[in-house]
């Protein structure tokens, strides 16, 4: 039921986060009797306050801006008196973001008592198109300064952070600072290794212990990923490039030296020992490149070795774990999990031989269309500099009414547009990596018959990987996803 105006509330919605703000004449109190008064010289009436008292403006995971989102949600408020749109948040993203989810949505007027901001005029809408301008402009910046200040950390010497800190360490303010009691068992791991220990026998004794400082067992996979940092000897490693670390090393590194040619060295005698002919260092062919064509996990190497009186290759399979797809599919159900057991172990050198067959039957065409990769990064932040300069001119311009509103709306949009349009570019150049230009392109196209006759495995290795980019399996069949458009 829609009630009346007469009955519906004027609410005054007022926040404080810290000490300094109480101080500054932004108290509760002061915002409290600035929009009250406000709102009864406007004669609106049935005035209640939604207080958010000691709660960062951080997120809208406050009580009382919950509850007015309820109050409005179901009908009961006529308009909203905020001292600041600040108090709102401190992100003029999630302002803009509250402004259009509930208080345009909802028809319902905001009224910003320091900004002289009034939603429902013509002044007020202009300020909320120039605030969504420059909030879609900071939005696209995000992942560009993500990008940058990582790299610049990793130049810096500090650890970029992420969801997991590396196991021997605490992250505290920035900064990699010792778990002496992980540390303990890190050390432990490199020496036992080095002395010889292999993996697996390490991996059962420390579990045995009570795999002391972790919450959950340990596991070959994380065993080798703990041997293989180097953030464990004081380094950091940002894009294959190794810096050095201002965080404390838990090994020195000669011993994370030794450690890493043990590795191979185990490595290699492992593959001999199998009876396989290729060295270690060669990665296999379609090593990363198959996927499940249902969850679009990827298929794994089940490596196993050939035992006495025994046909055991090595195969690819699907992990049957959860674990295994949860970071390629948001929701691993147990319908993908049974359509993913439908995919039978097959044998490496049949999965290969497929997908060269595959690559045989583009012998004598022509790709139409090439996916290009521009490797011009640097360029395009060069543009992206200089439409940040126009942007500010435009501004300026505006507010010293050089210009009129529509006429900075126009040409704002599009610097914006040109500015989004950079930023894809940057993206793409990220992700993908050196320009692979149409007539080199047709130069693999041209070679495809010679290597498939009298190339080297690594030869063809490399064959593949430039035509391919996935190849999802099903329980039926093999789905190429080729790096350009056929014919």
């Amino acid at each position: 039921m829609i009630k009346e105006e007469s009955e519906m509330k004027t609410a005054i919605y007022v926040r404080v986060s810290t000490e300094s703000q109480a101080e500054d004449g932004t108290s509760i109190d002061t915002q409290i009797e600035k929009l009250t008064m406000y709102a009864e010289m406007n004669d609106w009436k049935n005035i209640e306050i939604y207080n958010d008292a000691a709660h960062s403006g951080s997120s809208f995971n406050r009580p009382a801006i919950q509850r007015l989102i309820a109050d409005m949600e179901h009908g009961e408020i006529a308009r909203v008196l905020i001292y600041k749109l600040d108090r709102l948040s401190r992100s003029q993203l999630d302002t803009l973001s509250f402004i259009d989810k509930y208080i345009s949505r909802l028809n319902i007027p905001l009224i910003s008592f320091t900004e002289k901001l009034d939603t429902e005029s013509a002044a007020g809408q202009m300020m909320i198109g120039i605030m969504a301008s420059f909030a879609q402009y900071e939005l696209s910046n995000i992942t560009l300064r993500m990008q940058t200040g990582r790299a610049a950390r990793a130049q810096a010497g500090y650890w970029g952070g992420g969801s997991r800190t590396p196991f021997g360490y605490d992250y505290i303010d920035g900064e990699l600072i010792v778990n002496e009691l992980e540390a303990t068992v890190v050390r432990d791991i490199f020496n036992r290794y080095e002395a010889g220990i292999s993996l697996t026998k390490l991996r059962d004794e420390l579990n045995e212990a009570g795999h002391i400082g972790k919450s959950r067992d340990w596991s070959f996979t994380t065993l080798r990923q703990v041997i293989i940092r180097p953030i464990y000897a004081g380094l950091i490693k940002w894009k294959g490039v190794i810096y050095e670390g201002r965080h404390e090393a838990l090994i020195s590194k000669e011993q994370y030296d030794n450690v890493q040619k043990s590795i191979l060295v185990r490595q290699k005698r492992a593959y001999e020992a199998s009876g396989n002919s290729r060295p270690f260092q060669a990665k296999y062919m379609l090593s990363g490149l198959l996927i499940s064509a249902y969850s679009k996990a990827p298929l794994t190497l089940d490596q196993r070795a050939l035992r006495k009186n025994a046909t055991e290759r090595d195969k690819y399979y699907v992990r049957p774990r959860p674990q295994g797809a949860s970071s390629y599919t948001r929701n691993y159900t147990s319908e993908l999990r049974e359509l993913d057991k439908q995919i039978r172990p097959h044998k490496i050198e049949e999965y290969e031989a497929l997908v060269l067959f595959e690559i045989a039957g583009l012998i004598g065409t022509v790709p139409s269309a090439v996916k290009k990769i521009d490797r011009r990064v640097e360029t395009y932040k060069l543009e992206l500099t200089n439409l940040d300069a126009q942007r500010s001119r435009l501004l300026d311009m505006y507010q010293l009414d050089a210009i009129t509103a529509s006429e900075f709306s126009e040409r704002i949009e599009v610097v914006d547009r040109q500015h989004n349009s950079l930023l894809k570019k940057i993206a793409k150049e990220e992700e993908k990596g050196d320009e692979q230009g149409t007539e080199n392109f047709k130069n693999v196209f041209s070679s495809i018959p010679e290597i498939l006759e009298n190339g080297t495995y690594d030869q063809k290795k490399a064959l593949v990987r430039a035509l391919i980019e996935k190849v999802e399996v099903s329980a039926t069949e093999l789905i190429i996803r080729w790096r350009f458009t056929e014919q």
